[in-house]
């Protein structure tokens, strides 16, 4: 009679650890519509940089030619703003923004032969649907 109750309370507590795992624990799907924005956008980046207008727009300081260049390659679904910084701060203006969820993309630089300067390219990502 005991070993019979002992299989019964085995069989409950297994069927309880089962339900509690499978139906208690909800999977976490990864947001993947970010990631592929960061993607475009570092993509976006290295072809402006292979065709030479990256570091051109980046040594003139000219964020609004790199958003124009830029607007051409990239979803029209996200709003971007450019910031170009060097080894010791911010060179363009950093942008107001007001949105929460915002995500940063950093493409580095090195400027152009026989002209070197530090300089980091900083796309601010938001307002993703």
């Amino acid at each position: 009679m005991i070993q019979k109750s002992l299989e019964a309370l085995i069989c409950l507590g297994l069927l309880t650890v089962f339900l509690i795992l499978f139906f208690g624990v909800p999977l976490k799907v990864p947001e993947l519509e970010k990631a592929n924005y960061k993607l475009y956008t570092f993509s976006t980046l290295k072809i402006m940089d292979k065709t030479g207008k990256l570091r051109d727009y980046a040594l003139e300081k000219n964020t609004t030619k790199i958003k124009n260049e830029m607007a051409r390659l990239l979803p029209y679904l996200v709003n971007y703003e450019v910031v170009i910084y060097n080894n010791t701060g911010n060179v363009t203006k950093v942008p107001e923004i007001l949105a929460s969820d915002i995500v940063v993309v950093n493409y580095l630089l090195a400027g152009k032969v026989g002209n070197y300067s530090a300089l980091s390219i900083k796309v601010f990502l938001w307002g993703f649907r």
